[in-house]
């Protein structure tokens, strides 16, 4: 036998092992990004993506040939990778790197999400233009999953002017650390300086 050539693997390390944590964040109230780091081989910024996609209670969640959808309120999905200047190096005519992170701007709805990575091209030349942009993705990879933690969205809860009030917050992995913070009707939550005097009440367990 004889050595035809090289051959280059790149991609993600970790595949169906990575957990992931965020915060809940709403859009226009406060976001808070999540920067979530990944290590691998050549890994591509912009044209390597990850996709987050919702874990249901029958299982049949999996990673393939998926829909990118805004319906549960993760933005953007997909999420582009983006790469350090300090440890790139060069595959092919492209820039990659060994580590990389990937930045959710908006997590809106609390809960477990799985998580799956794309790569565009082999080679970063996007001769197989697609596959991570639009449509069907070719998101193969099963990365690990994603814990979006927080209070559920929109509930509702009623007090009597003048009486101790009482109310149950629901929500996931909620921590005996977590505070509420009351405003106006008209205000948002991000504001510096709230119109309510009470600005943080224990969240007991």
């Amino acid at each position: 036998s004889m050595q035809a050539g090289t051959l280059y693997v790149r991609g993600v390390q970790q595949i169906n092992t990575a957990s992931y944590s965020c915060v809940r964040s709403s859009k226009g109230d406060g976001e808070a990004e999540c920067a979530l780091p990944v290590e691998g081989t050549g890994l591509m910024a912009v044209q390597d993506k990850m996709l987050v996609i919702p874990v249901t209670t029958t299982g049949n969640s999996s990673c393939g040939e998926v829909e990118p959808s805004p319906t549960f309120g993760i933005s953007p999905n997909p999420v582009p990778l983006s790469i350090s200047t300090s440890n790139v190096t060069r595959w092919g005519a492209v820039d990659s790197a060994s580590v990389a992170q990937w930045t959710v701007q908006r997590l809106e709805q609390p809960g477990n999400y799985q998580v799956c990575y794309c790569a565009d091209s082999p080679d970063g030349s996007l001769d197989s233009r697609g596959e991570c942009f639009s449509g069907a993705a070719g998101f193969y990879h099963e990365m690990g999953s994603l814990e979006v933690r927080g209070a559920d969205p929109a509930q509702m809860f009623l007090c009597v002017p003048g009486k101790t009030c009482e109310f149950v917050v629901t929500g996931v992995n909620l921590s005996i650390s977590d505070k509420v913070r009351l405003v106006g009707p008209e205000d948002s939550c991000s504001r510096p300086k709230p119109l309510v005097t009470a600005t943080k009440i224990d969240f007991n367990q």
